[in-house]
């Protein structure tokens, strides 16, 4: 009975083992089956050699040709423009010289307006009442402008010779090879200022008034005269209405003096203008400050 059962038994464990044995043949042979196309495809890279071989076989052929082409781009000879400059610039054909013309144009500007400044002194000796002690005196009036012009048109040519001289120092201008045609030159533009500073004195009634018309009259005839810019910069029309004013003939006979070689006789006819202008200023002085 015992033996019947293990009998039993061991067929049941050997149907049960077949079983098992044929199921994992089963598997090996599925997973044979599905690796092999992965096998083929990744040994396909290896069989590709002769074909990568190709490839770079063209990249360098590729790349032989542009570096060909580089080296006939280099050798050609480009166009060559050659720009010859001279050892020195060519003079300007007015002899111009920015240096030489801001010197001349400040010591008009800064020279110009404290002599109009004169006005000032004429109504502050009006406003407090000495005008009228000092005219009671026997003295004509003409002898009182004359000490107020003496007194300022002194101060003017002390600063004048230091403008002239800062010129000559530091910006190394050439005013000229003759001295007195340079002086020539600064006198009769002082007298003509300071005569127009008495003038105006007439006219005013404050200092206040005296001051502003002395700034703005100052500024605007250096403008107009030439003084911060060149004239020929101005249009036709304004060039010649400009020469109304004394300081247009100031800034010429100082440019010819510093710029174009002006010698004494060249620089008489603008010295003879501003002449006739002090004459003229003071003379309508003298008859305004009657009137007053």
């Amino acid at each position: 009975m015992a033996s019947g059962r293990l009998t039993a038994r061991t067929a049941v464990v050997t149907a049960w083992a077949a079983i098992w044995a044929l199921l994992l043949l089963g598997c090996c042979w599925k997973s044979r089956t599905a690796v092999s196309p992965a096998c083929t495809a990744l040994a396909k890279p290896a069989g590709m050699s002769s074909s990568a071989g190709a490839c770079s076989s063209a990249k360098a052929a590729y790349f032989k040709e542009g570096q060909a082409l580089a080296k006939t781009a280099v050798a050609d000879t480009p166009t060559r423009i050659i720009i010859t400059l001279p050892a020195s610039a060519p003079d300007d054909a007015n002899g111009y010289d920015p240096a030489a013309h801001q010197s001349a144009g400040q010591l008009i500007t800064w020279v110009f307006i404290p002599l109009l400044g004169t006005s000032g002194l004429i109504a502050f000796e009006r406003r407090h009442g000495t005008l009228r002690r000092l005219l009671v005196a026997p003295a004509n009036r003409a002898t009182y402008l004359g000490g107020v012009i003496s007194g300022q048109f002194g101060a003017a040519l002390v600063q004048m010779f230091l403008l002239v001289a800062f010129g000559m120092i530091v910006m190394k201008v050439n005013w000229g090879d003759s001295p007195a045609a340079l002086a020539l030159m600064l006198v009769t533009f002082g007298l003509a200022s300071v005569a127009f500073g008495v003038m105006l004195g007439t006219f005013v009634k404050t200092e206040d008034q005296a001051s502003n018309l002395s700034i703005m009259l100052g500024m605007s005839m250096a403008l107009l005269g030439g003084c911060w810019w060149p004239l020929e910069l101005f249009p036709p029309g304004v060039q010649t209405a400009v020469h109304i004013l004394p300081t247009t003939w100031a800034m010429q006979g100082l440019s010819d003096l510093t710029m174009r070689g002006a010698t004494l006789p060249d620089i008489v006819p603008y010295a003879a203008i501003l002449l006739a202008y002090a004459v003229v200023f003071f003379f309508i002085g003298v008859l305004r400050f009657r009137h007053a």
